[in-house]
């Protein structure tokens, strides 16, 4: 698939790959393929309330690999991105811009940016939940069973409460469904 000269490539892995949630706040964003970011794995950190456990980030790890999804997002799909995930230009937001080269399961590299955790915290579980939500967005998307296998692996435990905790429904404001615009 061609990038239009106004679209940026993302690389999104975990929660993010949850269709729905994709589909709700950022439907104008365009999947180009799945692909496997080389020599990172998911690493597990920190504690959200609405989760009730830790969230995945990117670590570096020679040997293993990431799997996810190269997307296509316009400028304004791009930053409305950047504002669900907390990114600030000056790298006080949870979340900063990475540059990632990947390969797509199609087997071309692709110069992608992705989203880094500004700060990892210490080691912990997620919830069993919010595991269930990775595996079904890893297998929404086709990703390799062996990878699924590995999140399958990852250590959880129960949420003590319903979760997700405090996710209101998504408002999409889009005029041209071209854009994606998130409220949490």
């Amino acid at each position: 698939m061609t990038q239009t000269t106004n679209e940026q490539l993302v690389f999104v892995y975990g929660w993010q790959l949850d269709a729905a949630l994709l589909a709700q706040y950022c439907p104008g964003a365009r999947v180009v393929t799945t692909a496997r970011l080389a020599d990172y794995d998911l690493g597990f950190y920190g504690h959200t309330p609405k989760w009730e456990g830790a969230e995945e980030a990117l670590v570096a790890k020679s040997g293993s690999e990431v799997w996810g999804l190269v997307l296509a997002l316009s400028a304004a799909g791009a930053e409305r991105m950047d504002g669900m995930l907390n990114v600030h230009g000056d790298g006080s937001g949870s979340y900063f811009h990475y540059p990632a080269d990947v390969e797509g399961s199609d087997g071309q590299r692709y110069e992608t940016l992705t989203y880094m955790k500004t700060a990892l915290r210490e080691p912990r579980t997620p919830s069993d939940e919010y595991k269930q939500r990775l595996i079904a967005g890893a297998l929404a998307h086709g990703l390799p069973l062996a990878y699924i296998a590995r999140l399958r692996a990852v250590a959880a435990h129960p949420a003590a409460y319903p979760v997700p905790r405090g996710l209101r429904t998504i408002q999409v404001v889009a005029a041209s469904g071209d854009d994606c615009h998130c409220s949490f």
